[in-house]
């Protein structure tokens, strides 16, 4: 069986959300971030600047942006990202 897809959480913070490239628009990323809403409530999560896909994801879903910062070690803008359980947008 292949892994298609991983949730990783630390308190309030959203560690990561991985998906295989074929699992993308088939809601599972949405069942993750589902999930880790429905154990922590609020959360906030670091997404790389360039990642476009990702940033769109967490837009759509009702993160908002908190601060920009540079990651210390690739030198690249990451954006960390605030979602607010009572102001859903999904």
């Amino acid at each position: 069986m292949k892994l298609k897809a991983l949730l990783r959480l630390w308190v309030t913070k959203l560690g990561a959300i991985f998906l295989q490239p074929y699992c993308h628009g088939q809601g599972i990323g949405k069942a993750l971030m589902d999930k880790a809403q429905e154990i922590h409530g609020n959360l906030e999560v670091e997404v790389f600047k360039v990642n476009n896909m990702g940033r769109n994801f967490y837009s759509k879903y009702g993160c908002e942006k908190l601060k920009e910062k540079i990651h210390e070690q690739t030198g690249q803008k990451v954006l960390r990202l605030k979602f607010t359980a009572n102001k859903t947008k999904h």
